[in-house]
């Protein structure tokens, strides 16, 4: 007999059977925040330049993986990856103890980190020109229509109207 289960984990990205993004925003920042602690245990006395090479190869990655197809939708999901970003740059600063109003905002334009929702905005415009374009294996017509030719919205997209918020807040409602 099969069991059922609220969770299931597909290529890295957890799916609930509610359609949230919590538990995979959960587990991926986990998985994040070890890693930084790692960092903050063995290079914590090296460079400015190492520790961002050291965050830029070992944790951003595990944050952006699959950054394109999952859109977190409720503010605390959102939230959590630029808090993680932000402890990351007061690692690579080694600054610690300053805690005035736009310092972190400081360290991260002094490193010139993009924020992470901009990085996935960016991911998920390349992936949709993938898709257009047929370098990835998604046929388009099954999500998304184009405009009418007749008007001048012949490169712009349009999808079905979505009757849930996970649908709503989903990888071609973002991109349409």
């Amino acid at each position: 007999m099969l069991e059922t289960s609220d969770t299931s984990r597909y290529l890295g990205v957890s799916i609930t059977d509610n359609l949230t993004w919590s538990r995979h925003t959960a587990i991926t920042t986990g998985k994040v925040n070890r890693v930084l602690g790692f960092l903050r245990r063995n290079i914590n006395d090296y460079s400015t330049k190492v520790k961002t090479i050291s965050y830029t190869t070992m944790a951003r990655p595990t944050m952006e993986h699959a950054s394109a197809a999952w859109v977190p939708y409720l503010q605390k999901d959102i939230s959590q990856p630029d808090i993680i970003q932000r402890r990351a740059a007061r690692l690579c600063c080694g600054d610690y103890t300053n805690r005035t109003p736009g310092c972190v905002d400081n360290m991260l334009n002094v490193l010139n980190w993009e924020s992470l929702e901009t990085r996935k905005k960016n991911n998920r415009i390349c992936l949709l020109h993938k898709i257009n374009t047929g370098h990835v294996d998604i046929t388009l017509d099954q999500f998304l229509q184009r405009s009418d030719p007749k008007t001048r919205g012949v490169q712009r997209f349009r999808h079905a109207r979505a009757d849930h918020p996970a649908l709503y807040h989903s990888f071609f409602s973002c991109n349409s």
